[in-house]
């Protein structure tokens, strides 16, 4: 089986970077009979969503507004997602060779099917409007790579020509003056040029259906298949989690101890990840909460050209304060799975 592996937009050490400028896929060619289906709104509702399917796994909050029209309109929302390789001969090079998709490419093989694989925090948004059955049709792009700079340090060295002219007396008596070309080189101040790194993209079209103010079911057509995602009515009554944590990551059978800080971050079930420290390192990243009993982690240190960072997934326990995740360490060539188990203090 051959098995992409890619990283969304990088989430940085608080939520406001995760966020990227997203193309918009505008769907065309929906019946103007939609009206007289009966329509089910997904509006006035914030939507707790678990991702299933397509090699894909994770939690999505999802809001969707309705036009004075009543046709359709837009949503916004925040992913986590991980992918699941499969087993077989897989490797995956997370060093920077092209931003959160490129940055992390790889293979497996196994049989003649293929998928990619989705590893990170994003925002999506998109447009959305009825079918003529009365269903949700909308779309998105998701931008992979995207928000990665990277710098390039260019010697600047400069020379200078000057001319000395030496006397030299001959065995006569008499001067000859030799004149001498000499070049003298400057070393200056390095240039350094930074480019950021716009990523590429993949168009997702789904459809919907609306129980309005209690379910929703999207069904995603991507690249890998499809993908659900269930939704509930999100809770903003949640648990707050914030506060000083302990991790356990087990990597290889070596278990590594990490603290870090959550904090919220203006958006409701979503923590900034602040203050980490592991043996040597810093860390930063984001952890997402769904009302089901799930949580996320992803989590990154490093620079552009030296990245490192772990996405998880898992469940969360019903006093909030033991967090049993999976995932993968994509700072490693292939990926390593660890498992990531998470205490508040």
């Amino acid at each position: 089986m051959k098995n992409n592996s890619e990283i969304l937009t990088r989430c940085g050490r608080r939520l406001g970077c995760a966020a990227a400028t997203l193309g918009l896929v505008v769907l065309s060619g929906f019946s103007n009979n939609a009206q007289s289906a009966v329509q089910k709104s997904p509006a006035s509702t914030n939507w707790d969503c678990l991702i299933t399917g397509g090699h894909q796994q994770g939690i999505a909050l999802l809001t969707f507004s309705e036009n004075d029209s009543g046709t359709g309109g837009t949503f916004s929302g925040n992913r986590l997602l991980i992918g699941k390789p499969t087993a077989g001969s897989s490797s995956l090079d997370a060093r920077n060779v092209g931003g959160d998709v490129g940055r992390g490419t790889g293979t497996s093989s196994g049989t003649t099917s293929s998928h990619t694989n989705l590893f990170g925090f994003d925002t999506v948004s998109g447009p959305w409007q009825y079918d003529e059955r009365g269903r949700v049709r909308g779309s998105f792009v998701e931008v992979i790579g995207g928000g990665q700079t990277t710098c390039t340090t260019n010697e600047n060295i400069s020379s200078i020509q000057e001319i000395t002219t030496v006397p030299v007396t001959n065995p006569d008596g008499s001067v000859t003056f030799i004149t001498t070309n000499i070049t003298i080189f400057i070393t200056n101040a390095p240039s350094i040029i930074c480019s950021t790194n716009q990523g590429s993209s993949n168009a997702v079209s789904f459809v919907a259906s609306v129980v309005p103010g209690k379910r929703l079911s999207l069904v995603a057509s991507t690249v890998n298949g499809r993908i659900v995602y269930s939704g509930i009515a999100a809770r903003t009554d949640l648990p707050d989690i914030s506060g000083n944590w302990y991790a356990l990551k087990t990597e290889n059978h070596q278990e590594f101890l990490e603290t870090f800080a959550l904090m919220p971050s203006g958006v409701p079930n979503i923590y900034n990840v602040e203050n980490g420290l592991g043996a040597g390192y810093d860390f930063g990243g984001v952890a997402m909460l769904s009302a089901r009993k799930k949580i996320g982690f992803a989590l990154e240190s490093g620079s552009a050209t030296n990245f490192a960072g772990i996405v998880t997934y898992g469940s969360l326990s019903r006093n909030t304060t033991n967090a049993n995740t999976t995932g993968f360490d994509l700072g490693t060539a292939p990926a390593a799975s660890i498992r990531y188990k998470a205490v508040r203090q």
